[in-house]
């Protein structure tokens, strides 16, 4: 029986700043993969033949896999649309590969073709609606929780650092458009809107828009969150 296809090992790239978190949870959903298909080996050699409970339970756990890896990166509303969105494709592509085995595996599993491809595609979609879900719950906590933490974010901001309007001061010549020159092309190739950005960054979405806009002056720690979200230095980041 061959292996499918795993895109989702390469759902995030070497030069994103979460690379090596994402390294480890490839790591245990591969365990857990392996896991699978060990169960599923010993079921059979247990009984002798394929079993159609025994291999519907290694075709869902072989999706759980590929879904939590996409559910995992969930970080507010946007990412967790997205990943339903992803969701739905990785179940189309999951479901056309088996689909060209269950010819083979008729008289082994005693059950036709048509039939085996119903069962599985019922299986897989109640998985698909129950991960789905959760990309949505983790989505809209992420949202509530950052709601409610922006007004302090934004509060404790302006108290230690004044924007140019509030004090009178000139504001700082050429560096708005230094900041969107900078940070525009970035977004565009990630396919980010500047709430991809605040979200990734786990900033308020007004402090990713004063410093993109350069309403507002930003503290080092933000640069550094902002900065890490798009995969760069600090240093690197306009003032």
């Amino acid at each position: 029986m061959d292996k499918p296809e795993t895109p989702w090992q390469d759902l995030i790239s070497p030069d994103d700043p979460r690379y090596q978190s994402w390294l480890l949870i490839r790591a245990a959903i591969q365990k857990e993969d392996s896991e699978a298909r060990a169960e599923f080996a010993n079921s059979i050699q247990s009984s002798g033949r394929i079993q159609l409970p025994d291999f519907l339970r290694l075709v869902t756990r072989l999706f759980d896999s590929l879904a939590k890896a996409i559910v995992i990166m969930v970080t507010g509303t946007v990412s967790a649309e997205r990943s339903a969105r992803d969701l739905d494709r990785i179940m189309v592509t999951f479901l056309d590969h088996w689909k060209r085995s269950f010819p083979a595996m008729e008289r082994s599993i005693n059950v036709q073709a048509h039939v085996l491809e119903a069962e599985v595609r019922f299986a897989l979609g109640a998985h698909l609606e129950t991960w789905k879900s959760q990309a949505f719950s983790i989505g809209l906590e992420s949202e509530i929780r950052r709601i409610r933490e922006a007004p302090k974010q934004d509060v404790a901001n302006e108290a230690v650092e004044p924007n140019a309007a509030q004090t009178g001061a000139p504001s700082m010549p050429g560096t708005p458009n230094q900041r969107k020159e900078f940070v525009d092309p970035i977004l565009a190739k990630k396919g980010w809107s500047i709430l991809d950005w605040a979200n990734y960054a786990g900033v308020a979405y007004h402090t990713a828009e004063h410093y993109h806009d350069g309403t507002k002056k930003t503290t080092a720690s933000t640069r550094l969150k902002l900065a890490n979200a798009l995969g760069i230095e600090v240093e690197d980041l306009p003032e």
